[in-house]
């Protein structure tokens, strides 16, 4: 997967490198960023960008790499890049809900297509919450890992200018902000991918797309085929949920800026990207799913 080009880094030599600079590749000379409200990817950069994360996915397969220090997680299991947010999402969730009734004049759970939102919102944060997710974690912990950058939204994805008029294939990708770049299974990757990126009508071809990953990610690399198709697609779909436990607490600290100039650009990536997140959970019958979670975790 293609990186902009770093030149040169300085840092302030402190532990953390609190302060620092990075000097690199100016993208936007012969690329152009997705836009996840105005210009997502279409089904053939979709798929383009799937087949070239699949090689990343194959060459790091259960690699010595996992285990170095900024990469691995505590006790080798897995852990999902916004925990904390998720465990306090039971605190959140009425804060969550006015806000975003002050802020979009509708309640939350009114996206057509996803009449089940209000219910799993309510399981996910009531009483079962820490232990709703828990399970979903022991889960993908138990999974085959590969390296996964995390957060491959449309807003981190740089293409060749569409202006210089090269095809698809042609067109060379580019992948910034790898700051939730860890060690887990696939199905997490590709939630983050499309969630808030792809409108429902593409988004709903996500089977296919997964079917076509697997097959090649099997092909190219063949002990991945201890982690089946039937794996990918749960872990896809419980990445939906905790995606969602975590916005439900990002949201009671975000959504009051959205109507300040800078939060502009984030009220309408919300506006858009989380009535998407909810219809996908209803097509993949996520409630279905978590109330059989709720009662094995009794």
């Amino acid at each position: 997967m293609r990186t902009p080009i770093i030149y040169a880094i300085e840092e302030d030599g402190s532990v953390d490198a609190e302060f620092f600079v990075i000097l690199m590749e100016d993208l936007t000379a012969q690329s152009r960023v997705f836009d996840q409200v105005l210009d997502a990817p279409d089904e053939a950069f979709t798929r383009k960008i799937n087949l070239e994360a699949v090689n990343m996915h194959a060459k790091f397969w259960e690699s010595p790499t996992l285990q170095l220090d900024w990469i691995a997680h505590p006790g080798g299991g897995y852990v999902f890049p916004l925990d904390d947010a998720c465990r306090q999402c039971s605190d959140s969730l009425d804060t969550y809900v006015s806000l975003w009734e002050k802020m979009f004049g509708a309640s939350p759970f009114d996206a057509p297509g996803a009449s089940s939102s209000k219910e799993l919102s309510n399981l996910v944060a009531g009483p079962k919450c820490i232990a709703i997710l828990d399970y979903m974690t022991d889960v993908m912990s138990s999974r085959p890992h590969t390296l996964l950058h995390g957060d491959l939204r449309a807003d981190n994805i740089f293409r060749t200018a569409p202006e210089l008029g090269k095809s698809v294939d042609e067109s060379d990708i580019t992948y910034i902000d790898w700051q939730l770049v860890g060690a887990g299974p696939p199905g997490p990757e590709f939630t983050q991918a499309w969630q808030h990126s792809l409108p429902p009508e593409l988004r709903r071809k996500d089977k296919d797309f997964l079917k076509q990953y697997h097959d090649r990610l099997v092909q190219l690399q063949p002990k991945a085929a201890a982690y089946t198709y039937e794996m990918l697609i749960e872990d896809y779909k419980m990445s939906f949920v905790m995606w969602w436990m975590a916005l439900i607490t990002l949201g009671a600290a975000t959504i009051p800026i959205f109507d300040q100039p800078e939060g502009e650009r984030m009220k309408a990536l919300w506006g858009q990207g989380l009535p998407y997140m909810q219809v996908a959970m209803e097509d993949h019958d996520c409630l279905d799913m978590l109330q059989r979670i709720a009662a094995e975790v009794g």
